[in-house]
């Protein structure tokens, strides 16, 4: 991920920035893997992050087309961004997935919030706490919004897994690029003119 230092907000101090990241985003993600031990996705929930470990997973039930399921619940979040946001002309620059399986979806999913996100930290010149709250706030919203539906059709074990995974992981990458950030944000300078070359 490559990102423009100098459009990252100088406003908020480094350690209160840092410590909401670290103590405060996991609070707000919602948490999926804290089921019901009767959930029929509760034996995914110690699985690593891992990419081989998710396909392994995955290709368990190569019969699913989860294709259908992964790009509603994608356009699904496109549509509650914009509704909440009123941010227009992201979409267009932003590309679907060339496949739909849970964690090329996530990456997808990311990248699109953290598209909104800048946008409105940088033009709207909104406070950036108060953008990653209301993001994923409205990332639970949406999510549970969507598996509640689900749960309702009686959809099968297998989508509603696949489902959950592709949660899990948005929700590890979400918190990995705002960590990621969090760390930039301290190679800044407190005054964004003091490193830039003196006029003599």
């Amino acid at each position: 991920m490559i990102l423009n230092q100098m459009a990252l907000n100088p406003i908020v101090h480094y350690q209160q920035f840092a410590h909401h990241i670290h103590q405060q985003l996991p609070t707000l993600l919602t948490p999926i893997f804290q089921l019901d031990p009767s959930s029929p996705t509760r034996p995914v929930e110690e699985e690593p992050l891992d990419h081989e470990k998710s396909s392994e997973y995955m290709g368990l039930h190569t019969l699913i087309d989860y294709q259908p399921w992964l790009k509603r619940l994608y356009q699904n979040w496109q549509q509650a961004l914009l509704n909440e946001f009123h941010v227009l002309g992201i979409k267009k620059s932003l590309s679907e997935p060339d496949h739909w399986h849970p964690e090329s979806t996530a990456r997808a999913i990311n990248a699109i919030a953290l598209a909104y996100s800048g946008h409105l930290m940088h033009v709207f010149k909104q406070d950036p706490i108060v953008v990653i709250d209301r993001t994923t706030l409205l990332w639970r919203h949406t999510w549970h919004t969507f598996r509640q539906e689900l749960d309702e059709q009686h959809t099968q074990t297998p989508i509603l897994q696949a489902i959950d995974k592709t949660g899990y992981f948005f929700q590890q990458f979400w918190l990995e690029s705002w960590l990621h950030i969090a760390e930039l944000h301290n190679t800044l300078p407190t005054n964004p003119t003091e490193n830039s070359p003196k006029m003599t």
